[in-house]
């Protein structure tokens, strides 16, 4: 097979809109804004249930219930503009 052959066939099998995401920088930045928003939230969620576990739930508990809340309405809206 031809070096041109090889790569017509990756594009027929490579969608024409993901090659444009993955070479946009906006949808890149996107993507790890998306990733910092997930460790963000595996973090409050740890936290939380640190806090929830104890016999005495301080005021804590409920800024870390908030937080989850926060980031994953955030991450949900920019998921949507992906």
């Amino acid at each position: 097979m031809k070096q041109e052959n090889a790569l017509n066939g990756s594009a027929l099998r490579f969608p024409y809109q993901l090659a444009c995401l993955l070479l946009n920088r906006r949808a890149r930045q996107t993507v790890h804004g998306l990733v910092m928003l997930r460790r963000a939230h595996e973090h409050m969620l740890v936290m939380a249930a640190m806090e929830g576990v104890r016999a005495d739930r301080r005021p804590y508990y409920e800024g870390y219930v908030d937080a989850l809340e926060i980031l994953a309405t955030r991450a949900l809206w920019v998921a949507r503009a992906l």
